[in-house]
């Protein structure tokens, strides 16, 4: 599957798409900024992700390890990362030629979504590993 192929199910879910340098491209869904990041070298694997949902600062960015550990232990298919005083959600998927790329998709938007709310959660103490567990 190539860029185009992601780029098109994006347009048909409704998504305006902009090119956002070299082989990047942004999108927004319920006030979030999203990214499709394109790689030449791997062409059938989608990388997704919510850029910048936490700034860290000379403050806070010891704090930030054990919080992002705790929410990729609790989140599947996406991942918190840190970077460059940035915290960021991502999703990274092999898109295999069975996929349906726009239910890939539209997970793969709820995942991340879930991802930085967790993170957001877990950051103020507002999540309780157990009873999360309980509802689930």
């Amino acid at each position: 599957m190539k860029k185009n192929d992601i780029l098109k199910a994006l347009d048909n879910l409704g998504f305006t798409v902009d090119e956002f340098g070299g082989h990047c491209y942004h999108f927004e869904y319920e006030e979030m900024n999203y990214l499709y990041n394109y790689d030449e070298s791997d062409e059938n694997f989608l990388f997704l992700s919510i850029p910048n949902i936490f700034a860290a600062t000379d403050d806070n960015a010891e704090l930030l390890m054990p919080v992002i550990n705790q929410v990729n232990n609790i989140i599947k298919y996406a991942k918190i990362t840190y970077a460059e005083e940035m915290v960021w959600a991502t999703f990274e998927y092999p898109m295999f030629e069975w996929v349906n790329l726009e239910e890939l998709l539209e997970f793969a938007i709820r995942v991340l979504q879930s991802a930085a709310h967790t993170f957001n959660r877990v950051l103020r103490g507002d999540f309780d590993t157990e009873r999360e567990e309980e509802v689930a």
